[in-house]
């Protein structure tokens, strides 16, 4: 029921904060998308599986009404989430070494980044078979929106 409750709620919030940001830009890039921390969070503090379902869901969410459904950046989202949520099982071995907590946040924001350019990177991927984009057209879209 917990789990339920992580996943619902951090989908709702990953939802409205992109909605929030949905104009917000710099110069050179397209698009910005700040809520992408919320994914990454949950999927570090509640596992893979909330992490995955939260980035899947509330970019559906935050899509629909916006730019339409596009399952592969929603896949690409829920990507995000899911490698961050491996993130404790791949430092269990190490977390027992430091009594501090800055390894687990190093580890953290190393797995955080690396979601971020996978989830991102699949997206813009498939948008070449999906949306007969140029590889180059793919690739500057992926780069230019962080999910």
């Amino acid at each position: 029921m917990r789990r339920l409750i992580y996943i619902v709620g951090g989908s709702v919030l990953y939802a409205a904060i992109n909605l929030m940001t949905e104009h917000l830009s710099f110069a050179g890039v397209q698009v910005v998308r700040p809520g992408i921390v919320v994914p990454l969070l949950c999927g570090v503090l509640f596992g893979p599986v909330v992490g995955f379902l939260v980035g899947f869901l509330g970019s559906t969410g935050s899509d629909l009404p916006t730019f339409g459904f596009y399952w592969n950046w929603s896949l690409g989202d829920g990507l995000v989430g899911l490698v961050a949520g491996s993130t404790p099982f791949l430092i269990t071995r190490f977390r027992a070494r430091f009594r501090s907590q800055w390894p687990t946040i190093g580890a953290a924001l190393v797995t955080g980044t690396l979601a971020i350019v996978l989830g991102a990177g699949l997206a813009a991927l498939t948008d070449i078979l999906i949306a007969n984009l140029t590889p180059d057209t793919a690739i500057s879209a992926a780069s230019s929106s962080p999910t």
